[in-house]
Formats: structure tokens, sequence, C-alpha cells
């Protein structure tokens, strides 16, 4: 079976109820989620992010979760470290 053209996207927003995330697939089929990852690797991140994510997370603790979440090595690609913010990027090479 062909996959269907198109793009998931996630959509964050924030109105008078505060912050609002909604994760769109290539159907245009819409939810609602507190936390999200898509993408290659969003298993393990997904997994990651329910264990760790709660409504009332801090910007700090959501900043240490954000940063030790695993991200997939793809063929092609190095993990390498920003000289300026010495936090991990991902580089082609």
């Amino acid at each position: 079976m062909a996959r269907p053209f198109g793009v998931a996207l996630l959509l964050a927003g924030w109105d008078r109820n505060g912050p609002t995330l909604f994760h769109t697939d290539p159907s245009g089929t819409y939810t609602k989620f507190g936390a999200k990852a898509i993408g290659a690797g969003a298993e393990g991140a997904q997994t990651a992010l329910q264990e760790q994510y709660h409504k009332n997370l801090t910007l700090q603790q959501a900043e240490t979760m954000a940063v030790g979440t695993p991200f997939p090595k793809h063929p092609g690609t190095r993990t390498q470290r920003s000289p300026a913010s010495k936090q991990p990027c991902i580089g082609h090479t």
C-alpha cells in the first residue's frame, strides 16, 4: 500500500484556557495532546514523554525533559556538539 501524500504537523497555540497542542496527520485527522512526538524515532520519544510529562511541569522541568528525550541517528548524519550552545545537534556528513 502506498503512503498518502501529505505531512504530519504539530500545531501549538495559547488561549484563555492555556496552551494547546494538536497533531494532524496526512489524512487530515487532528487530535489534541498534552505532549506529542512525530517523525523518525517518535516511538521512543513518545514513550519518554508518556513516562515524564504531566500538566503542571515547570519550564525548567520541560527543558530538562526535552533535552533528555532520545532522537534517532539516521544513516548519513552524525551527532555533534554545537560550539556555541554545547547542545547536541545533527549534521549531514
